[in-house]
């Protein structure tokens, strides 16, 4: 029977399918950018003469950077399946003691209803209607 704990407790709306699911489409993507990274150029593509050497020498450029930036993107793929990872370990960690809490406090709320249900709030006759007792009184 759904209660208002429960509908507290799963407002977030994360589901470990979705975070799985996630996680798949993000391994996916980045070995399909590592694997389609560019292949190195073999040796000269231009010829020997000085603009041919100037032409080879800007397109290993172009290369190194490309597949500098392609790298780049796979690690920030992998990082951010690592935080969607921690994130979903922390929210459930966060739901289960903050779900125990809740139900600890719906439980002593539950206790002291039938102090609340009383016409005479100086009636003491149910136990649980008496204050908490304090370790320190000054």
């Amino acid at each position: 029977m759904p209660s208002f704990l429960s509908d507290v407790l799963t407002v977030g709306g994360v589901h470990q399918d979705d975070i799985t699911r996630l996680e798949q489409v993000l391994d996916l993507h980045a070995a399909a950018l590592h694997q389609g990274r560019p292949a190195e150029p073999a040796g000269p593509m231009f010829g020997s003469s000085d603009a041919g050497a100037d032409l080879d020498l800007q397109t290993m450029r172009a290369y190194t950077h490309v597949r500098e930036a392609v790298d780049q993107l796979v690690l920030g793929l992998q990082k951010y399946r690592e935080n969607i990872v921690m994130f979903a370990k922390d929210y459930d960690e966060t739901d289960t003691a903050v779900g125990g809490d809740l139900s600890k406090r719906q439980q002593n709320l539950t206790a002291i209803e039938s102090c609340t249900a009383q016409d005479d709030f100086h009636d003491r006759s149910v136990a649980a209607c008496e204050p908490p007792s304090s370790g320190s009184e000054g």
